[in-house]
């Protein structure tokens, strides 16, 4: 569970935008990966707050079962983001600079996962913050032109430079004229496939910075699990 919410929050800081629908047709030409990507990170660097509606969808390869979950997700730089899952299961995932938050409103507790700079987002965080690149954590697959309604899109495929059991490649399909990535693909080492679908998207909402720090009602009981932080 812990690992589909990295990862999603990983779809979250490369997406940023909401997704196409479906695939464009493929052309031959194979576009220019780093000019592509230097002009999307330009970009996203220009919303401080975002709100957004989300659908994940979790392919388990090994079962071929699908998990489907939707619910409301915040953001604010520098480094603050929250899930609120509403189906069908209530819960929240809430990340700060440096812990990760899971609150089970079903079982009425409160989880605490600290170093959150040794988990997967670590190879996000600086494309978030706009003080990164992408192709200096990872490394360009492949590259390929797909067309739709004369529009004009990158599919452009990468996998970290570090090997991680969490991460195994990402698949992102950029609208080259806007700079926005319209739709990304995760996969892990299992071949699980992890899809994020955003929606209803408010740049620079207003919402209290508190949401960012909460625990979960009083009567839950609070637990920290205790792992080896690096310096």
């Amino acid at each position: 569970m812990l690992k589909n919410v990295r990862l999603g929050a990983l779809s979250f800081i490369l997406l940023f935008f909401f997704p196409i629908a479906s695939l464009p047709q493929k052309n031959e030409a194979k576009p220019n990966a780093t000019k592509i990507l230097s002009a999307v990170e330009s970009s996203t660097q220009k919303s401080p707050r975002i709100r957004a509606a989300f659908t994940q969808s979790y392919t388990h390869h090994i079962f071929k079962k699908k998990e489907v979950s939707k619910g409301t997700l915040f953001f604010e730089k520098p480094a603050h983001m929250r899930w609120d899952y509403e189906s069908p299961t209530r819960k929240s995932f809430i990340f700060d600079a440096n812990t990760i938050t899971l609150i089970r409103f079903d079982t009425e507790e409160t989880t605490l996962y600290p170093c959150l700079s040794n988990d997967i987002l670590n190879y996000a965080l600086p494309f978030m913050l706009g003080k990164g690149e992408l192709l200096k954590t990872f490394e360009l697959v492949q590259s390929e032109w797909h067309t739709q309604d004369q529009v004009r899109y990158a599919e452009i495929t990468l996998k970290p430079k570090v090997s991680s059991h969490n991460l195994k490649r990402i698949s992102l399909l950029i609208d080259v004229a806007q700079k926005q990535i319209r739709a990304s693909t995760l996969i892990d080492a299992q071949n699980n496939v992890n899809y994020f679908k955003f929606e209803s998207l408010d740049l620079n909402p207003t919402f209290n910075r508190s949401i960012f720090k909460e625990r979960g009602p009083s009567n839950f009981r609070v637990s920290t699990v205790k792992t080896q932080c690096k310096s």
